[in-house]
This record gives C-alpha cells, structure tokens and sequence, in this order.
C-alpha cells in the first residue's frame, strides 16, 4: 500500500439546522498511526463514521483507499476494522462465540481469533458471555474484534477507556505493533499523553473545524514555549526574581520549574542568579499546548 488511505476534502455535515463539520481536510497515509483530538461536540464521532463510510458528508468528498466511501462496499469493507466508544457485541455470546464468530465473517481461521482474545488478555474468559464482562474486558473484546482478520484500516475510539494500567500498557504496546506492520490507525482518545506516546502526526478539531495537523512534538515544538527544570541551591530566589520570558514558576524537591518564552534570555538571568545552577530543558508537554489551543480558540469543555 502507497500513499493515503483515508481522505477528506472541505467535508462538511450538518444534522438539521446544526452544523457539525465545516470544510475539514485531512489525509490518513498508509502504515500511518494518526490521532483525532478535540473537546466533546468538536465533530471527532461525525468525522470518524464518514470516513468509515457510515454517513454521506453533506458537502465535501470523502475517499477510503481511493474510492468515495459512500456508500459503504462490502469488499472495502473487510479491509476495514472498527472498535466503537460504544461496546456494540451480542450480550448473549460468549467471548469465545463472539471472536470466532467475527473471524468466520472475515475469512480468518478460529484459532486465530482464539489467539487474538489471548493477546488482550482475555484467554480466561472465553466461556463468559458478553452480559457477565466487566467495562475493561467488554472493551478489551470490542478491540479483539476490530483486530481480527488484520484490516489495512483500524479505527480505534476511546480504546483503552475503563482499562486498567497494566491491560492498558499491553494494549498499545500492540497497537504499535500493528502500525509497525503496516496497519494504519485512526485513533482517538482523551488521554492526551496517550496520543501524543502513539501517534505519528494529530489533527485537532474544534467546533466542526481543523485548528491544525502535526507530530504531537512539532504542535509543542511551535507553541514557542519551553519547560525549565532547574537544580540549584538558589531555588527559592529564582522563584521570586522576575525573569525576563518567564511566564510560570513553581518548586520542585530539587529546585524549580519555569515555563519560558525565551528560553535563550531565561537561561541567560537564571545563571546569573546562580552560575552553578543545573538546567533541563525541555518542550511544553502536548495535553498542556492542546489544553491552550483549545482555550485560545473559545472552546473549553
């Protein structure tokens, strides 16, 4: 696979009298892991089901794998997988029924369904129905589902909500896998430091709009700020000093943390205050310039 696998182009929606989407563009690549950020009600869910090829843009084009994806092709289908926020299985089935069930759908042998449930830890509860699952294992079944058959095209919403930490880490430890394989993935998630660990490149929508698209690095990279982590004796008089390009301060056990505009000119005041002082610099972390954005923009949630 060459080239983009998921377009959109000046794609709007509107659901009655209420636009959702306004003139979004954006382009998925193939073998990429891309993210899809925004508060609640920005658009994310409305964008995704287009591209799944679930609703016909109200303007606009959608493409997947280069044909318009309304409306919806069986065979470009099963290229496609698909993990709703929203578990939507057979509460009847048990673990073992529902993944062989999708495996039989898609062509794929049991055994490779069994494997797929083992690999999200669910090798315990492969003769539990759906109804008896916790909101962790329900999730972890809805991801198994989507993996199985090993589409070109995985769409990953809020996969790793009610998960705990250990199941968590495994689960994208294997989403990473697959995108190393050459799987593509549309995610998103609220949990920024996820995205930003996962994700090659991050649209940020809000209000049914494209704020922008890049690495997570590079979105911190140009907020054009820098976090300073500053060992010194001298801590408590670098706290109180109004240093030039300095917009926050806060102690440390060590010493301080400062948020700078101008990291050059900081540093430059920081060491004059104490040439012995020791610092770290670093980019603002992604969920602080997303949480930025966002309020520069108009619209926190």
């Amino acid at each position: 696979m060459t080239g983009s696998v998921v377009n959109l182009q000046d794609v709007g929606h509107v659901y009655g009298s209420r636009e959702v989407l306004r003139r979004v563009s954006l382009s998925v690549g193939a073998g990429e892991f891309f993210g899809l950020v925004g508060p609640n009600g920005a658009g994310k869910t409305t964008a995704l089901r287009i591209m799944q090829g679930l609703v016909k843009p109200s303007s606009g084009l959608s493409s997947t794998f280069g044909a318009t994806s309304w409306p919806p092709d069986r065979r470009r289908n099963l290229r496609i997988g698909v993990q709703p926020q929203q578990v939507a299985l057979f509460e009847q089935l048990t673990v073992r029924e529902q993944v062989t069930l999708f495996a039989d759908m898609r062509g794929m042998s049991r055994i490779h369904a069994v494997d797929t449930a083992t690999r999200l830890g669910l090798e315990d509860s492969l003769t539990i129905r759906q109804e008896k699952l916790s909101g962790g294992q329900r999730q972890r079944l809805s991801v198994a589902c989507a993996i199985i058959g090993k589409p070109d095209l995985l769409f990953l919403d809020e996969p790793t909500a009610n998960v705990d930490p250990v199941a968590r880490r495994e689960m994208r430890s294997l989403f990473l896998e697959l995108a190393a394989a050459g799987m593509s993935i549309v995610y998103t998630s609220h949990d920024l430091n996820e995205i930003a660990g996962l994700c090659d490149r991050v649209t940020v929508l809000v209000q049914g709009q494209v704020l922008l698209t890049d690495s997570p690095d590079e979105i911190s990279r140009v907020s054009g700020l820098t976090t300073m982590e500053v060992t010194s004796a001298a801590s408590l008089t670098i706290l109180k000093a109004a240093i030039a390009g300095v917009i926050g301060a806060s102690l440390t056990d060590v010493g301080v943390t400062l948020v700078a505009t101008d990291e050059a000119l900081a540093t430059q005041r920081i060491l004059a205050i104490d040439p012995k002082a020791r610092i770290l610099n670093r980019s603002e972390p992604f969920e602080e310039t997303y949480i930025r954005l966002i309020a520069a923009a108009g619209d926190v949630r």
